[in-house]
């Protein structure tokens, strides 16, 4: 949790540096500087372009204008060099630090809620989400037809859980088994109907 607030508090400090070196570099208050950057996912050097192709860099004191508002001296300096560096590093870290909990919440849910087979209303087996999803990445077609054969022979699928064990969820499922009973009696009404056909 510590760590986390620490990162928390770099991450703000990075983007207050870059707010402040905006406002100072282009002559635009803070908060104009924030919203430029927010709009270029805080890359200093897009949001530099951005304020000079709308024609509101100032000229610089210091050598000819570049294209991206900055004088050949201010490119070179340790400071300019530091806080693009700074504004790289903090725009990979929140990208990766919100797909990583994106991924920690799916692992967490996958984990949490069951996946249930039965069969004439007795359970047969219950497992995590995470088992046939990862079944599903190994052998996509293989699982899908083993599913598929299991609903014809009478299994039924269904959810458990806070997120997944919804009636709405399980209802689908029941809609799916109801189909493949349908179908069932269906094949097996044709195939007595071949039958007499070929006695008769």
């Amino acid at each position: 949790m510590e760590e986390m607030e620490n990162k928390t508090m770099k991450d703000d400090n990075g983007k207050q540096d870059m707010i402040e070196k905006l406002s100072e570099k282009a002559k635009i208050s803070q908060q104009e500087a924030k919203e430029v950057l927010e709009r270029n996912n805080w890359d200093l050097l897009d949001s530099m372009l951005e304020l000079d192709r709308a024609g509101r860099i100032p000229d610089q004191e210091r050598g000819a204008k570049t294209g991206t508002g900055y004088s050949t001296e201010d490119q070179d300096s340790e400071e300019f060099q530091q806080v693009t560096v700074t504004a790289s590093r903090t725009s990979d870290e929140s990208t990766g630090s919100r797909l990583k909990r994106i991924l920690k919440k799916l692992l967490r849910k996958s984990l949490d809620n069951d996946f249930v087979v039965s069969r004439s209303g007795k359970e047969i087996l219950h497992v995590p989400v995470l088992v046939p999803i990862l079944l599903f990445f190994a052998g996509f077609w293989p699982m899908l037809i083993i599913l598929c054969v299991g609903l014809l022979t009478g299994f039924r699928y269904s959810f458990r859980g806070n997120d997944l064990g919804t009636e709405n969820v399980n209802h689908t499922m029941d809609r799916m088994a109801e189909c493949a009973e349908d179908i069932k009696v269906k094949v097996k009404e044709f195939i007595d109907e071949e039958n007499t056909d070929s006695r008769g």
